[in-house]
């Protein structure tokens, strides 16, 4: 299984306090829009990269996850 990992780099703009930045990135980071919802383009483009990810076998079934879990 792939884990993906983002590296954002941080740079606080005058008078933007670090929870104005952080909504600032995940807006741009997930393509959400004013209201707060995802662009029709990046919910497509997120069940493309989900699809892909299947077909690579990049996934743990239900019960893989639950074996996992007990181990925690």
């Amino acid at each position: 299984m792939t884990i993906k990992t983002y590296n954002f780099k941080v740079q606080i703009k005058n008078n933007m306090d670090i929870h104005s930045e952080k909504e600032l990135l995940i807006n741009e980071h997930y393509g959400l829009q004013k209201d707060g919802r995802i662009s029709i383009e990046q919910y497509n483009k997120e069940l493309d990269e989900a699809e892909l990810e299947i077909d690579r076998g990049d996934f743990i079934t239900q019960e893989e996850l639950k074996k996992q879990m007990k181990e925690w």
